[in-house]
């Protein structure tokens, strides 16, 4: 049951990964829509001050108990699927890139386009 409850938060986490990828186009391609993103990564963003890493990282790393990775999701799978090895350093200090571009662009296209 742990196994399946482990994959479970796996697919969520690389659903809600894919979520977060997919708010950069989006904010381009959608300009109204950039309400429901800037909701969405400041969510996202409020979600990991406790613990200062992502909340389903840190429940895939309690489900999985003494078989826990540590750092991030990302590295670890970056590691395991394509053999790829990233610092949690370099993968945080991307996100935070990404997430400031992407409220940056979801914030000023929009008033682009108002104008």
């Amino acid at each position: 049951m742990r196994k399946f409850a482990v994959q479970f938060v796996v697919v969520i986490h690389t659903l809600f990964f894919l979520a977060i990828l997919a708010c950069l186009p989006i904010a381009f391609i959608y300009p109204h829509l950039h309400k429901a993103i800037l909701w969405f990564i400041g969510i996202v963003l409020v979600s990991q001050i406790p613990y200062r890493t992502c909340v389903l990282t840190r429940i895939e790393q309690a489900l999985r108990g003494n078989h826990s990775y540590h750092g991030t999701f990302l590295s670890h799978y970056l590691e395991r699927l394509f053999d790829v090895e990233v610092s949690d350093r370099i993968i945080n200090i991307f996100t935070a890139i990404y997430f400031v571009t992407t409220i940056l662009i979801a914030i000023f296209y929009r008033l682009h386009q108002a104008f």
